[in-house]
């Protein structure tokens, strides 16, 4: 019931305001840990994690699989290859897509999450502009903003 808590490994680099955590639904043990300089990914309930080279400073959501796939989708408000914007995973974080834009960024982003019965429906929360959702236009897997 969450009475006591244990150190289970040493923490991951925390410098800085900000960080976020985020368990993947359907999997034991699958946690993603965001801070302003890295995103990390555990598969062991945060004994161990590995530091996604590129990205830092994200929000982590999950949506429905993509077809013919097990894994949740994986949603990021962040940064990825020197890049920001909101980008999606098929395939347990080995790979991402950016779906938005330049010219879509919603002003300030901050949560994400997948529609958990729609694969590829993305809901992100910005900063005074309310709540807007994509979903992929095309055969690219780009986000229209509705």
């Amino acid at each position: 019931g969450a009475q006591t808590f244990a150190l289970r490994a040493e923490p991951v680099s925390t410098k800085g305001d900000y960080a976020a955590i985020a368990a993947t639904p359907g999997i034991d043990g699958d946690i993603w840990v965001a801070t302003r300089e890295s995103v990390y990914h555990s598969t062991d309930s945060g004994a161990t994690f590995v530091q996604l080279e590129g990205m830092k400073k994200a929000h982590i959501g999950f949506g429905m699989a993509a077809p013919r796939k097990k894994t949740p989708a994986i949603y990021i408000n962040g940064t990825a290859a020197g890049t920001e914007g909101t980008f999606r995973s098929d395939d347990g974080g080995a790979s991402w897509v950016r779906i938005d834009d330049p010219e879509h960024q919603f002003g300030w982003k901050n949560e994400v999450i997948g529609d958990p019965r729609v694969y590829g429906r993305v809901y992100l929360a910005t900063g005074g502009r309310g709540i807007v959702y994509g979903e992929p236009a095309g055969s690219a897997g780009g986000m229209a903003g509705q």
